[in-house]
């Protein structure tokens, strides 16, 4: 995730593979939150980059075309076509609504609902709305980030005013000692680092 100066947040779906003894990533940065149509595109995007040659013009132009149409219509936002493109096992919804600022097709934190119980969702609903300090714990960097999202969904209307780290990296653990509220990821292997350093009192929740 970035953050500009006037606290605006893009969200980066990035795909990590290795071709041809080189390590390669594909990225799409954007304010839309449909986590699951952009991880199916880059998926699909790798499949063929790495078996048809699919070139980084042809990606740039695919990209341009999906820009075009949110500027020009986002109500009316069709991606049918990427499936023509890229694979026919890519399963995209052929219209994507986009007046609703978390979720792809409803503002429901399906994700946490998931993996939470009532009561621990509950208790992660009570933790955000009195602006504590929240860490969310996992093994997987996916289901971190993703949860993350879920959250500030599980909040709307309101919106997170301070600090939003969805994956905090190991060499800056000493953030999560930070006096102010804060939501912040943490891969499970730097769960232990806390203990060295000085915490207030902050919500941790384990995924």
């Amino acid at each position: 995730m970035l953050t500009d100066m006037q606290n605006q947040r893009d969200l980066v779906y990035c795909h990590r593979f290795q071709y041809q003894r080189s390590s390669l990533a594909l990225a799409i940065i954007t304010q839309l939150p449909w986590h699951e149509v952009f991880d199916e595109i880059l998926k699909a995007m790798v499949y063929q980059y790495i078996n048809s040659n699919l070139n980084p013009t042809t990606i740039t132009s695919m990209f341009k075309d999906i820009q075009g149409q949110l500027e020009e219509s986002p109500a009316d936002l069709d991606l049918s076509h990427l499936t023509q493109d890229l694979s026919p096992q890519l399963r995209l919804p052929t219209f994507l609504p986009t007046d609703r600022p978390y979720g792809l097709l409803s503002t429901v934190p399906s994700g946490l609902l998931r993996r939470l119980s009532l009561k621990n969702l509950s208790l992660c609903l009570s933790a955000l709305l009195e602006e504590s300090r929240v860490i969310f714990v996992s093994k997987s960097l996916k289901i971190l980030s993703r949860s993350i999202m879920d959250a500030l969904a599980l909040i709307y209307p309101l919106k997170w005013q301070f600090v939003l780290v969805p994956i905090l990296p190991s060499s800056l653990i000493t953030y999560c000692s930070a006096p102010m509220p804060f939501i912040i990821g943490l891969h499970t292997d730097s769960l232990n680092l806390l203990h060295d350093i000085p915490m207030e009192e902050d919500f941790r929740l384990c995924l």
